[in-house]
């Protein structure tokens, strides 16, 4: 892939962060997953995220959070791929995953192992009871939320198999989002439920694969775990004969026979297991297994029989340590729900009470809520017991900033870039500091310091060209929104001062093109559509000239 496709902004070797070294690329569906090394954890991570061209979307946007929000949740489990933390990065969210090694004949998916014959019956038995086993986990981490889980893309490519013969469910992309009860409101009210949110998933949305699709799920009815456990059954009927239950000439023939025909019997395999996967398969979803629970405790007993032997049992190693209850609340603050973050890192600090990473963090916590003085709290003792933590000062200078001490502010910022001199988020928020004491001169030094440090640092080249602005340097101005754009070309706060740069500028032409681009991104963002009469009454203002 191209950097700046459709699909990628990087290219192999690429950094992103600074921290992240791109090894490989997949993308499918609507996202892209990058497989880097990770020179902050020092192993191979995947960091998923959407195609470029899905950020301009709020309900694929929204979506794709709601699936960040699903793996969060379901914490560690031996049997799903474990989400390390969601976080922000280079303008847009990803979610840091484990890193799956896969088998070197077969490839560390299912899929693989069907196409490549390394199936016995006694191992995809075990895969077998192995997926059920993480299902059963991440219902029941729904239940503890009073929700439903259901997966609604169980298929082979989404199951992967580490080289220890480890099952992981991955791609939570197309969970059911609940209209009912939820964890917790956001701070500002807002519900990741209800009719209103772009990511639910209405009766009569057709989604899934079509291969493994159930009957109710074609029909675009409501659906329940049991629409799992039909997809599962097409998926081990897949594992035990090499091919689908079900192959139709085209996506309507498909769609019939999942409604309407009966499964095949496999002539060569014992009865019991023809039964399992026939009452998998059931038309009638009060027909099938209830739960992965009871149809996990059939298989666990079919196992047994044929091999004498037990699945391996469940550990204690799903516990959360006190550095993975940090990325869980890390990954909370970034999704919006504080006190829940909050929560985890005091976890985190009564397993470990001198834990520095776990008090910047809760302090971070308790400034999005309004508590600066708590928050300015947590930062001094972080200060203690960590002198030289550069990143605590910055915080701190962010909770002066928002009381409004903004000299006390550029000190904690000047401490910050004093300890780490390639800080280009201080560099950033110095600037900023420095503008509202009307420093402008030394507010741009220290917005082309930040992009120095970080040329991809879109925010850096806006806030220049806004103290470009201020200073009537309009030609500067433009040049810095136009790198913006270039970076984040579907920001519509950019292209909105670049619009008015131009016509400042009394390029006429430029601000024209500007304006109508401004107002397509508005129409596609809420928060922007106030802005829009100005927009249009400079348009109309221009085009009549």
């Amino acid at each position: 892939m191209k950097k700046g496709s459709t699909f990628s902004k990087w290219k192999k070797g690429d950094l992103i962060d600074g921290r992240y070294e791109v090894l490989d690329i997949k993308a499918g569906g609507m996202g892209i997953v990058y497989i880097c090394y990770d020179s902050g954890f020092k192993k191979q991570v995947a960091l998923k995220t959407l195609q470029d061209k899905y950020f301009v979307s709020p309900s694929m946007t929204a979506r794709f959070m709601w699936e960040a929000e699903t793996w969060v949740r379901l914490e560690k489990h031996p049997n799903i791929v474990q989400a390390y933390y969601v976080n922000r990065m280079e303008e847009r969210p990803f979610i840091c995953l484990e890193y799956i090694e896969g088998n070197e004949k077969f490839g560390a998916e299912l899929k693989g192992w069907i196409r490549k014959g390394g199936l016995d019956l006694p191992t995809s038995l075990n895969f077998a009871i192995q997926f059920c086993t993480g299902m059963v986990h991440a219902s029941d981490k729904f239940k503890e939320m009073k929700r439903p889980f259901v997966y609604r893309d169980v298929k082979p490519s989404n199951i992967m198999v580490t080289s220890q013969k480890v099952v992981k469910i991955t791609d939570f992309g197309l969970v059911k989002l609940s209209l009912g009860a939820r964890p917790g409101k956001k701070p500002d009210g807002g519900d990741i439920g209800g009719d209103d949110n772009p990511a639910a998933t209405k009766t009569g949305t057709v989604m899934g694969t079509p291969f493994y699709m159930s009957p109710e799920q074609w029909l675009g009815r409501d659906t329940d775990e049991r629409a799992d456990i039909y997809a599962f059954g097409c998926v081990f009927y897949e594992m035990l004969t090499g091919t689908t239950p079900f192959k139709g000439k085209d996506t309507e023939d498909l769609r019939d026979l999942h409604i309407k025909a009966p499964v095949k019997e496999i002539p060569y395999l014992p009865k019991v297991l023809n039964e399992i996967i026939a009452r998998c398969l059931k038309k009638n979803p009060g027909n099938r297994y209830t739960d992965f629970a009871e149809l996990r405790g059939v298989l666990s007993s079919v196992y047994q029989s044929f091999t004498g032997q037990l699945v391996a049992g469940e550990d204690k190693s799903d516990i959360l340590k006190a550095w993975e209850l940090v990325n869980k609340g890390i990954s909370l603050f970034n999704l919006k729900y504080y006190d829940e973050a909050i929560k985890c890192f005091g976890s985190a600090l009564r397993i470990k009470p001198d834990y520095a990473e776990a008090l910047r963090n809760r302090g971070s916590a308790y400034h999005a809520l309004g508590r600066l003085d708590r928050a300015i709290d947590d930062y001094r003792e972080a200060i203690k017991l960590k002198p030289d933590y550069a990143e605590v000062y910055y915080n701190r200078g962010t909770s002066y900033f928002a009381l409004d001490n903004v000299k006390q502010a550029i000190k904690d910022y000047d401490m910050a870039v004093k300890l780490n001199p390639s800080y280009a988020e201080a560099y950033y928020n110095r600037a900023v500091a420095k503008r509202k004491l009307l420093a402008t001169d030394e507010a741009i030094a220290d917005y082309t310091r930040a992009i120095e440090l970080k040329p991809g640092y879109a925010r850096a080249y806006r806030g220049r060209g806004n103290a470009f602005y201020s200073a009537a340097r309009f030609e500067e101005a433009i040049a810095d929104y136009e790198s913006a754009m270039k970076i984040d070309p579907n920001s519509p706060e950019v292209c909105f001062n670049l619009a008015l740069a131009c016509q400042q500028h009394c390029d006429n032409e430029k601000a024209i093109t500007y304006w109508k681009k401004f107002i397509g991104l508005a129409e596609k963002d809420p928060n922007q559509m106030e802005r829009v009469p100005v927009a249009t009454n400079n348009l109309e203002l221009l085009e009549g000239a």
